[in-house]
């Protein structure tokens, strides 16, 4: 029945699929860039837990966002979402980060601002 609602509505599995590949791209692409909008307007980045700094791998960054994709499995995804969101957010306030943040070795941090000059 929910399939045929889906092909009525022009929403089918097509759409589905289609929309949450989608998501995943957006928020992997940011991960790279080492921030979303978001992060960027609060003085955030992600990156990978070495040493330097850089913004995730290509790897890293798939692994971090692989929570969206929960979201899309059928009936159950809305739940699911947000049991992620709800364990992700716990995660952050008690140990200081994600879950995802643990599974893919990035860390969110705050961005650096170059400080200000004491002769200017």
């Amino acid at each position: 029945m929910a399939s045929a609602i889906g092909v009525a509505t022009g929403f089918g599995i097509g759409w589905l699929i289609g929309a949450s590949v989608g998501i995943y791209v957006y928020f992997v692409a940011f991960d790279l860039t080492g921030a979303t909008p978001g992060k960027r307007l609060c003085g955030l980045r992600v990156h990978g837990t070495g040493d330097d700094g850089r913004p995730p791998t290509i790897g890293q960054a798939s692994r971090r966002e692989l929570f969206v994709l929960v979201g899309a499995v059928p009936f159950v995804g809305p739940v699911a979402a947000i049991a992620a969101w709800v364990t992700i957010a716990w995660g952050i306030r008690s140990r200081g980060t994600g879950w995802h943040d643990r599974i893919a070795l990035t860390a969110v941090t705050a961005r650096s601002r170059p400080r200000p000059s004491k002769h200017a």
